[in-house]
């Protein structure tokens, strides 16, 4: 769809000069569901990886901002045989278009060589099915009770 690929976007294998990025997203909250808050800058790479290393994969989500071309999230992936099992840290600098643009290039590239299955939270699966009007995935249904008190809303690519 042209609508979303007149704007930038990237996604890439971490390196190190995404390090600042990662690290000012880090200072901004970005990754207190899995990181303390005392973390020093010395130590924050190693324990990054420590805390995504056991999903299997890793990106850095860069699309066009004010600023230019930054990164606006970090995707990490479960790998199980051919499918992958992503899930997304936005930064805050993200914007709903920017989350859109980046979201839908994984599933038209990653998802073209494996597998993707999000399943979602129902908060979540209005964005996932905007997804699927702009890419060929689909939303394929829903597995009860997989977030304890609330179903798991299945989408998937077309690889």
């Amino acid at each position: 769809n042209r609508t979303l690929r007149v704007r930038g976007v990237l996604i890439e294998e971490p390196q190190p000069l995404h390090l600042p990025y990662l690290w000012a997203a880090y200072r901004r909250s970005a990754f207190a569901h899995k990181l303390p808050a005392d973390i020093q800058q010395d130590e924050f790479a190693t324990r990054l990886a420590r805390a995504y290393g056991d999903r299997g994969r890793a990106w850095v989500l860069s699309a066009t901002t004010p600023s230019g071309m930054i990164p606006v999230g970090l995707m990490t992936a479960a790998v199980e045989q051919h499918r992958l099992y992503p899930h997304v840290v936005w930064f805050p600098e993200a914007t709903a278009r920017n989350k859109l643009e980046v979201v839908c290039r994984f599933f038209e590239t990653v998802g073209r060589m494996s597998l993707l299955l999000v399943i979602a939270e129902p908060k979540d699966a209005v964005f996932y099915r905007r997804v699927c009007r702009y890419t060929q995935a689909r939303e394929v249904g829903y597995i009860v009770g997989y977030y304890r008190d609330r179903d798991g809303i299945v989408f998937q690519s077309h690889a």
